[in-house]
């Protein structure tokens, strides 16, 4: 029987999502009332060297680009393998992990291949296959850390030229679209056209897990 509790990290921009991570991490091993044998956060994939098959499949080996259904497998081998391995247990004893490119990073990189009309069948099967065939753990929630694609260049993420402009701003409006449909929490990083400061956002996502822990 599994005690633990999960929170699941996305967002465009890598260095605010691990920087959150890491500030959530530090806030709830140090919170006495969340009563957390332990608090451990980590970014997946786990197995990402040269010779594994997420690395096999991130260098083209399997196809150029893979199948959806295929390529999920791969990365759903690797979160079983990492679970099974190194944060199962800790996670088992009644821990929070707070991950990273989890299972709802398929959602958004695989999901988000498909038409509207076709994803929500992607959804059940990975779903049906993530947290029932492979009895992995389902998160308590997932925090989508959005930022204006205006913005990203700014936060650390890549620049974008002007003629990238539309198809980011249409990736952007595809990842909010499954966000909602799941009932993932977006946090807004944004406000009156600016980045807000690492703190700001932090004390959203506080504020939001101590419900989730409230006694």
């Amino acid at each position: 029987m599994r005690n633990g509790h999960l929170i699941a990290m996305e967002g465009p921009v890598t260095r605010i999502v691990r920087e959150q991570s890491c500030l959530l991490m530090d806030a709830a091993a140090n919170n006495p009332q969340w009563r957390l044998p332990n608090v451990f956060a980590l970014s997946l994939p786990w197995d990402d060297e040269s010779e594994s098959l997420v690395g096999k499949l991130e260098a083209g080996v399997f196809g150029s680009p893979p199948d959806v259904y295929e390529a999920t497998m791969v990365y759903l081998m690797d979160i079983w393998h990492s679970f099974r391995v190194d944060w199962g247990e800790d996670y088992n004893s009644g821990g929070l992990a707070i991950i990273e490119k989890y299972v709802p990073h398929n959602f958004l990189q695989q999901g988000g291949r498909f038409p509207k009309e076709l994803r929500r069948d992607y959804n059940r099967w990975l779903i049906d296959t993530a947290y029932i065939k492979l009895s992995l753990p389902a998160p308590d929630t997932v925090l989508y850390l959005d930022v204006p694609v205006e913005l990203r260049a700014q936060a650390g993420g890549a620049s974008i030229s002007d003629n990238m402009l539309q198809q980011e701003e249409t990736v952007r409006a595809t990842e909010l679209e499954i966000a909602s449909s799941l009932g993932w929490l977006v946090v807004d990083c944004s406000n009156n056209g600016q980045l807000r400061t690492k703190e700001s956002i932090h004390d959203e996502l506080y504020a939001y897990a101590n419900l989730l822990f409230k006694t």
